[in-house]
């Protein structure tokens, strides 16, 4: 699909338009700006990587977030706060870059840059872990290891590229699945995510069900849920929930259509920098059910970028063959 990234970027102006003006739930600016920066940004890395070359764009993406880690390093500011202010949102940035960083890997001309990607990779991909981001540290696991599926075995990438897109699906789906059983009643037990997480999600769902079309407002799970009251647990911890309970269900069923665009135009094509752009998207699609991550605009717009330059990397028009010419002694006598 040579203009997945243009469709990518019209659905989230829609988006944009729904989260600016939707007239009864009331709208949030910050939310429009942000959905419509995203897009720009797909767009923008798509094309870049059509005349550059994906990991060139990749390589930008993944030096903007090596630095702020350098700058930010220390440990015991890290595990506090991070670059963002929130570790989950760091550790989320932190696997966008990982998948930055697996683009320039696979898809960098000279040897020497595609040694920097994997080595990047490395190096971003252990921070989730010093500061013990569970979910993202799963997340740069699979992205490492799908990255070098596809280097070994080309053939695979549209099979990983189907897997990520299914992946993110079926913990979107589990994720919404217990709110709805938690505000029915039932507890769901969920060790890796801790108690916490199900209750918000439940009370999510309690919210959305009471104004399912017209959303409650902007900071709707703020103002309304009963967890709030704590201003540490002012926030659904589900950014598609959090936008349904906003906006209704409407915001976040457009935002699922651009990722849904995005993912099945780069798992169309057999391309190893395809499939890791999949994956990265499919990664911060999960992260995002599970925490606010996308509250901070540097982790969709990171994703935005590797996802384009996977786009433009897909809808490159492979170099013409070159002609041979006979040697001499070929030549009829």
């Amino acid at each position: 699909m040579r203009d997945a990234s243009v469709a990518v970027a019209a659905t989230l102006v829609v988006g944009a338009l729904v989260a600016a003006l939707w007239p009864v739930g009331g709208g949030a600016p910050a939310t429009a700006v942000l959905l419509v920066a995203t897009g720009l940004v797909v767009v923008l890395a798509d094309r870049a990587a059509r005349l550059f070359g994906a990991w060139a764009v990749a390589a930008v993406a993944v030096a903007g977030v090596l630095v702020t880690a350098a700058v930010f390093g220390q440990e015991a500011f890290h595990r506090n706060f991070g670059p963002l202010g929130y570790a989950n949102a760091t550790a989320a940035w932190y696997a966008a870059g990982v998948g930055a960083a697996c683009v320039v890997a696979i898809a960098a001309p000279a040897s020497a840059f595609r040694v920097v990607g994997w080595g990047a990779a490395l190096v971003l991909g252990v921070l989730p872990m010093l500061i013990e981001a569970v979910a993202a540290s799963i997340a740069v696991a699979v992205t490492i290891g799908a990255a070098v599926a596809v280097t070994v075995r080309p053939s695979l990438a549209g099979a990983v590229a189907r897997a990520a897109g299914i992946g993110a699906i079926v913990v979107g789906v589990a994720t919404v699945v217990v709110g709805i059983a938690r505000r029915s009643g039932r507890g769901v037990d969920l060790p890796v995510l801790g108690e916490a997480r199900p209750r918000f999600w439940g009370e999510a769902v309690a919210l959305i069900a009471q104004a399912p079309v017209e959303g409650s407002g902007a900071h709707g799970f703020a103002r309304l849920a009963p967890s709030a009251a704590d201003p540490d647990q002012a926030w659904a911890h589900h950014e598609f929930l959090e936008l349904a309970v906003e906006h209704g269900i409407l915001l976040p069923a457009v935002v699922t259509v651009a990722i849904a665009i995005a993912l099945v135009a780069l798992a169309r094509r057999d391309d190893p920098v395809a499939a890791v752009g999949a994956v990265a998207l499919a990664a911060a699609t999960v992260l995002a059910s599970v925490d606010y991550v996308w509250h901070d605009a540097a982790v969709p717009l990171t994703v935005a970028a590797v996802v384009g330059s996977a786009l433009g990397h897909a809808s490159r028009p492979a170099p013409a063959p070159q002609a041979v010419t006979p040697s001499s002694a070929e030549q009829p006598r």
